[in-house]
């Protein structure tokens, strides 16, 4: 839908597909983590140029297409609130879109429900997930992104302070 997604190469179709799920490397499932967080940055690199930076009517559009074929409970007016922050915060996928696989090391798994034994697998440092968290929890208080319905004006609004403030310059 979006053209493909340049990586060494541009991959599109079952080529990219292929190249995202490879499993057949000394590190397994974490090089192919690794190959999907470079495929999600790159996308997310295309989408924002190809709605010129989260657009809203462009961003909108390719929401609903992708609601049809992916499952999701994320709803429009969450998808407005995230987009909104992203472009009130100037967003730049090549420099703020940041993954990492979660230090760990490869052990052995017995699996009940694959009746299989001596899988191996990657465990996480439950200490660092356990710091981790507290970035993103708290016990006592929920935050919100934005405590209002964020509409087509609110981009529009957005939009005209920004090329207020580059005028000015």
């Amino acid at each position: 839908m979006i053209g493909g997604v340049y990586i060494d190469k541009k991959l599109e179709g079952e080529t990219g597909i292929r190249w995202i799920r490879n499993r057949n490397f000394t590190d397994g499932d974490i090089e192919r983590c690794k190959r999907q967080q470079v495929f999600l940055k790159n996308s997310t690199v295309k989408l924002w140029a190809i709605t010129k930076k989260g657009r809203y009517f462009i961003s909108s559009y390719f929401f609903d297409v992708f609601k049809r074929i992916i499952y999701t409970d994320l709803s429009k007016n969450d998808f407005n609130n995230i987009l909104y922050v992203l472009k009130k915060n100037n967003f730049n996928p090549g420099e703020d879109f940041l993954t990492a696989v979660l230090p760990g090391e490869f052990g052995v798994y017995n699996s009940l429900i694959l009746k299989r034994n001596e899988l191996t697998c990657w465990f996480y440092d439950n200490e660092i997930v356990s710091k981790m968290q507290i970035l993103f929890y708290s016990e006592n208080e929920k935050i919100d992104f934005i405590d209002q319905k964020i509409t087509f004006a609110s981009f529009i609004k957005l939009d005209l302070n920004k090329s207020l403030k580059n005028a000015k310059r």
